[in-house]
C-alpha cells in the first residue's frame, strides 16, 4: 500500500465483542421468561433485522434504537418487554470489551499513523467502549455526531471531513461488511474486512483484504 494517513475502524463487532454482549443480554430476558435456551438462536438474527429500518429516516439515538428493535423482536416472538430489558442491552453493548490483540493492535497503528473510530452509537454509549479499549484514537465519531447511520455515506463523508485526510490515504478496516465495506467501496476507500463471524463476502466489492481477526492488520497495512 501507498502511504497510510488515516486507519479508521467500525467498532462493535470488530473492535470489540458487541454480538456477544448483545446475545448475552437477549438470553437474560429470554431466561426471565422462562423461554427454552435455544430460542436465543431465532430472537437474535430477528433483532438484528430490527435495526437497520429504526437507523433510516430521521435520526434516532442509538439507545433508542436498541430499545425499540428489542422490543419489536421480543413481542414478535409472543413475549411482553419491560424497560429494564432495554436497559440491560444498552449496557450490555455500552460495556462490551475488546477482542483480545485489538489494544496492542491499534496501539502500534496510532503509533505509526492516526486512528480514527466511525461508529453507529451514541457518544455516551461509545465512551466506556473506548475505556475498555484502552488506546484514544485521535478522532472518535458517531451517529450522534453526523446524524447519520453507516451504510450512509454521509457518515463517511462527515468523518472523513473532519479529519481532512484525501481518500486516497485512508484504509478502513471493518466487521460489518454492509454498513462498512459495500460503502467504502463506493467511496473508493482501501478495505480490510476483519471477518470474525466466517460470513461469505462479495467479489463485487473488491479487492478488498480479509482476515479472522486483526491480528495480521499492522503487516497487512505495511507489508514491508
Amino acid at each position: 500500500m501507498s502511504t497510510v494517513d488515516l486507519v479508521s475502524f467500525d467498532v462493535y463487532g470488530t473492535l470489540v465483542r458487541f454480538h456477544e454482549g448483545v446475545r448475552g443480554a437477549l438470553a437474560e430476558s429470554l431466561k426471565e421468561r422462562g423461554a427454552p435456551p435455544e430460542t436465543l438462536e431465532r430472537l437474535h438474527p430477528h433483532f438484528r433485522a430490527t435495526q437497520a429500518p429504526l437507523q433510516k429516516g430521521g435520526w434516532r439515538p442509538y439507545a433508542e434504537i436498541l430499545s425499540t428493535g428489542l422490543e419489536t423482536a421480543l413481542r414478535d416472538f409472543g413475549f411482553s418487554y419491560a424497560p429494564r430489558d432495554g436497559e440491560r442491552l444498552v449496557a450490555a453493548v455500552s460495556n462490551a470489551g475488546p477482542f483480545d490483540e485489538v489494544p496492542v493492535v491499534l496501539a502500534e497503528i496510532k503509533r505509526r499513523t492516526k486512528l480514527m473510530f466511525i461508529s453507529n452509537t451514541d457518544d455516551a454509549m461509545i465512551a466506556r467502549n473506548v475505556a475498555l479499549i484502552g488506546v484514544e484514537p485521535d478522532y472518535l465519531i458517531t451517529a450522534e455526531q453526523s446524524r447519520l447511520y453507516k451504510p450512509d455515506h454521509g457518515m463517511f463523508r462527515f468523518a472523513y471531513g473532519r479529519a481532512g485526510v484525501p481518500i486516497e490515504r485512508i484504509t478502513h478496516a471493518a466487521a460489518g461488511f454492509f454498513h462498512d465495506i459495500e460503502p467504502a467501496h463506493a467511496l473508493g476507500l482501501r478495505r480490510i474486512w476483519i471477518n470474525r463471524r466466517g460470513e461469505i463476502g462479495d467479489p463485487a466489492f473488491g479487492p478488498y483484504a480479509e482476515m479472522p481477526d486483526m491480528t495480521r492488520l499492522v503487516e497487512t497495512i505495511w507489508p514491508d
